[in-house]
């Protein structure tokens, strides 16, 4: 993996390496020197980063943060719109921080000569993804084409849709036990259950990580599911339990992540990835 060495060069020799990764994680660019860095190592909330770099016109930064055909500048500036989702990934000895790309500004006066580029902590994935309170009930449904909704009231064209089964009964869902079991636990049988609705169980872009399976010390706690996002769903839990849920960039080359195998709360394996991945990560806050 010529990427890795090249990387690991760079740490060793300037203390950090910036980079532009696909939205699979792959290292595309790296960032030409940068005029300013903001990316806090500090972990378990969400957390945002911003890079302004210097470059000329024709510099493929520039491609790959606002696109072609957006007309011409206004205003001395040009900013991200339609572009293919990126991630900027800043390694550091020890620590890899990787951010969603959100905004990209690139300034200049007569063409561009600075790009400005701002993210948000992988983290933020859990905040659109959702929580189901009867997970099996999305592993089991199919998408189909409808003509109108459940009362009958005609659509203007027909829509794909899967019937899903939501936990609305007044004393709603809940899962107990020890906090950290019951969040990873809960993380990931919400990413196979939406996988499987929507086919991407065979390529999924996260994965939690289950290492130091054993006797979970960790608080007790009791986390009421009720068809939210995520996020929304563990964010107070974890906070009050004193857990921290951190979502990494996997690179292959990296050490092996424990995963849970199938629904099988009793089985899991170190697996090397194959290729990059999110992997995200609950443990007891130091």
């Amino acid at each position: 993996m010529d990427y890795r060495k090249h990387i690991d060069y760079v740490v060793d020799t300037f203390g950090q390496w910036v980079g532009v990764c696909d939205e699979e994680g792959w290292p595309l660019l790296e960032l030409p020197p940068t005029i300013s860095l903001s990316a806090s190592e500090t972990r378990g909330a969400s957390s945002s980063v911003e890079a302004t770099v210097g470059l000329d016109a024709g510099h493929p930064l520039l491609q790959e943060f606002i696109g072609k055909g957006l007309g011409e500048m206004k205003g001395g500036k040009l900013e991200l719109s339609g572009s293919a989702a990126r991630l900027l990934v800043v390694q550091r000895p020890g620590a890899r921080l990787a951010y969603q790309a959100t905004i990209g500004v690139a300034s200049g006066v007569s063409g561009p000569s600075e790009l400005n580029i701002r993210g948000v902590d992988l983290l933020e994935g859990l905040s659109a993804w959702p929580c189901p309170s009867i997970p099996l009930e999305w592993t089991k449904a199919k998408f189909s084409s409808w003509n109108t909704d459940a009362s009958g009231a005609e659509y203007s064209k027909p829509r794909e849709l899967a019937r899903v089964e939501f936990g609305t009964a007044v004393d709603g869902y809940t899962v107990d036990g020890p906090a950290v079991s019951v969040l990873r636990t809960l993380v990931q049988d919400s990413l196979d259950a939406v996988n499987a609705l929507c086919g991407w169980s065979d390529d999924p872009h996260m994965v939690v990580d289950f290492s130091g399976v054993g006797v979970d010390t960790s608080p007790r706690v009791l986390v009421r599911t009720s068809d939210d996002v995520v996020w929304d769903t563990i964010a107070d839990v974890a906070q009050s339990a004193g857990v921290t849920v951190l979502v990494d960039l996997w690179w292959p080359g990296d050490d092996p992540v424990q995963v849970r195998e199938g629904r099988d709360p009793a089985r899991y394996r170190a697996v090397d990835l194959g290729k990059p991945m999110q992997v995200v990560r609950v443990e007891v806050t130091e």
